[in-house]
């Protein structure tokens, strides 16, 4: 009788796979990057997405990540280089912690990937995977699911 619970527990945990909303990497060695709610923002020409601590972010921003988007058509499925220029001399992408004070992550390398378009209104989920530049050569990935307000 217990073999087939413990199959039935171990199956339920492969079915399961990761959470829509998360954050793994060697990162969070260094800076603790729990959250309770992700928010997708589009202000302006970047998408923002926002791991936040606390009720409506009250407890910070574990993790912004902020995309230049206004060039770009994003098709489901396909791949965006983090590290492009942006148009000007702006980064194509940055990414902050915000908790008790800004920190600066930088993008060294990464790229993300969106399931759906991230249009205002819309739900819209992904994943990205970045290496910081400080603290160097640390990774960062993330998937997200949320709705996308305009702002």
């Amino acid at each position: 009788m217990l073999r087939p619970l413990c199959f039935a527990f171990a199956l339920s945990i492969i079915s399961c796979g990761e959470p829509p909303n998360h954050l793994k990497g060697s990162v969070l060695e260094v800076h603790d990057m729990t959250f309770t709610s992700v928010s997708i923002s589009r202000i302006d020409n970047y998408l923002v997405i926002e791991y936040q601590k606390g009720a409506d972010g009250a407890g910070g921003k574990v993790a912004k990540l902020s995309v230049y988007v206004a060039d770009l058509t994003i098709a489901p499925g396909n791949s965006v280089d983090l590290t492009l220029a942006a148009p000007g001399t702006n980064p194509r992408a940055t990414l902050q912690r915000i908790v008790e004070g800004t920190i600066d992550l930088g993008v060294e390398r990464g790229s993300i990937t969106f399931d759906k378009a991230p249009d205002p209104g819309a739900e819209t989920s992904g994943k990205f995977s970045i290496t910081t530049k400080a603290p160097a050569g640390r990774n960062l990935n993330g998937n997200f699911k949320a709705t996308v307000v305009q702002k």
